[in-house]
């Protein structure tokens, strides 16, 4: 059994602000998951700005998940599922198109703010 170290599991919880599950057998991505999901309001608050410069790079007109959860303001109604934190990592199924993120952004006038709060 592997032991998780703290920068083992920090970088694991950053894959996860991105989107991308983090590699391992499936009992180690539940617990990843798990623990993500306790604590993924502090993961943001305090890596925010480093996962939205690396997103913006590699995802331009998107955000990931844990903003439209955490940033995006609740009370307005996404044409997708917001879904539990790390659900698009689960399940890329759920990742709404593209082109469905950016015309919401754009709506909302947000399309070039990319900040994390």
């Amino acid at each position: 059994m592997q032991i998780l170290t703290a920068p083992d599991l920090f970088h694991a919880e950053f894959q996860l602000l991105l989107d991308s599950m983090p590699a391992g057998t499936p009992l180690r991505q539940r617990f990843l998951l798990k623990h993500y999901r306790q604590h993924v309001d502090s993961l943001w608050q305090n890596n925010g700005e480093e996962v939205m410069a690396a997103w913006v790079v590699n995802s331009p007109g998107t955000r990931p998940q844990v903003w439209w959860k955490l940033v995006f303001p609740a009370d307005i109604e996404l044409p997708f599922e917001r879904g539990v934190a790390g659900a698009w990592a689960k399940w890329p199924g759920m990742v709404p198109d593209g082109g469905v993120q950016q015309r919401t952004l754009m709506q909302y006038g947000l399309l070039d703010w990319v900040g994390r709060h």
